[in-house]
């Protein structure tokens, strides 16, 4: 009888997020004797439809029969109606259990990373270590299951602290990533959006954006502008200054 598979199904692998959840997953598969197929693009999205093609005929060589197992990491999956395509294929082809994470499908068992408690302590530091009350919360778009849990921590705080809540302060331009944040970051600077006491990201990318932006102007962070980030990734912490995440 051979080893038994499970199949892991996601977008850019070697992408920081995704590189320690797939180090838990084939640790603790090993230990267990089983071994772990993945199946993964090389861009969690593009604007060329081309590649976006081509990456999507990737999963097309998945042989459901051939795996005991299927792990879907479905916030990793960006690329348009790729997540509806993969949906569409455990209907039609898998006939084995599957555990959605960071995302769910019909009544399959879903995993969230929970984020509120975390993301609210991390607000909390803004608010009681550098006296801030207008807290800019910079995320990428709302429909991310990692972003309502921030945000839902982010909301905690203020509350706790009686800060009234303004939708001005809450933003969700920032793209998961360096540029977009930077964008938002300019923004402020030039008056194009109302300034904030701190920024606090929903990931360090953006933060390191954000960083960025304000050193190119001229600005200085701390000083000009509080940053803080979350994931803690080793960019982040090699980043002048570094980050608090």
């Amino acid at each position: 009888m051979g080893r038994k598979r499970i199949g892991v199904i996601l977008s850019e692998a070697e992408s920081y997020y995704q590189e320690r959840l797939l180090r838990g997953v084939m640790t603790k598969a090993f230990q267990l004797d089983y071994d772990v197929l993945i199946f993964t693009s090389f861009v969690k999205e593009s604007f060329l439809k081309a590649v976006s093609v081509g990456e999507m005929q990737i999963y097309d060589v998945i042989n459901y029969d051939k795996l005991d197992g299927v792990i879907v990491l479905a916030d990793t999956l960006k690329m348009p109606a790729l997540f509806d395509k993969i949906c569409r294929d455990i209907d039609e082809k898998c006939h084995v259990p599957v555990v959605f994470i960071d995302g769910g499908y019909k009544d399959y068992e879903s995993i969230y990373t929970r984020d509120e408690i975390p993301f609210m302590q991390l607000t909390e530091h803004l608010i009681e270590v550098h006296g801030c009350r207008k807290i800019l919360f910079l995320s990428g778009p709302l429909e991310t299951a990692t972003t309502r849990e921030r945000l839902a921590g982010y909301k905690r705080a203020l509350e706790k602290h009686g800060i009234e809540y303004d939708p001005d302060f809450v933003c969700f331009d920032g793209g998961f990533w360096y540029d977009k944040a930077a964008e938002v970051a300019n923004n402020i600077i030039y008056g194009r959006r109302k300034k904030p006491d701190a920024i606090v990201c929903c990931g360090d990318y953006m933060a390191i954006g954000v960083v960025h932006e304000y050193q190119k102007n001229g600005l200085s962070v701390p000083e000009d502008m509080i940053v803080a980030g979350y994931d803690a990734i080793d960019e982040a912490i090699h980043c002048v200054p570094a980050i608090t995440s």
